[in-house]
């Protein structure tokens, strides 16, 4: 599967589907946080507004929260991803 990688400074939301456009993608694939509420609201969701907004369909993979953690606390802990949890398609 040919795959690209590329690294740009900006707004992630913005940036990924400017690239997206920019490079005719087919999929984007994401994570989430999980982030949900007055937390979403406050930080945003790169990957609710990439999933509305991108120009091709888009692949969400949400991480495991660990239990007591702090969400926005992730270094050090050993997250594994989860099945697909959402899939968004013009």
């Amino acid at each position: 599967v040919p795959t690209e990688f590329s690294q740009v400074v900006g707004d992630p939301a913005i940036t990924i589907c400017a690239t997206a456009q920019t490079c005719q993608a087919d999929l984007i694939v994401i994570g989430s946080h999980g982030r949900r509420g007055l937390q979403e609201m406050i930080l945003g969701s790169v990957s609710n507004y990439v999933m509305h907004r991108a120009p091709c369909s888009v692949l969400v993979i949400r991480g495991e929260q660990i239990p007591g953690s702090s969400p926005l606390a992730t270094e050090g802990t050993t997250q594994q991803p989860q099945p697909v949890t959402a899939w968004a398609q013009d």
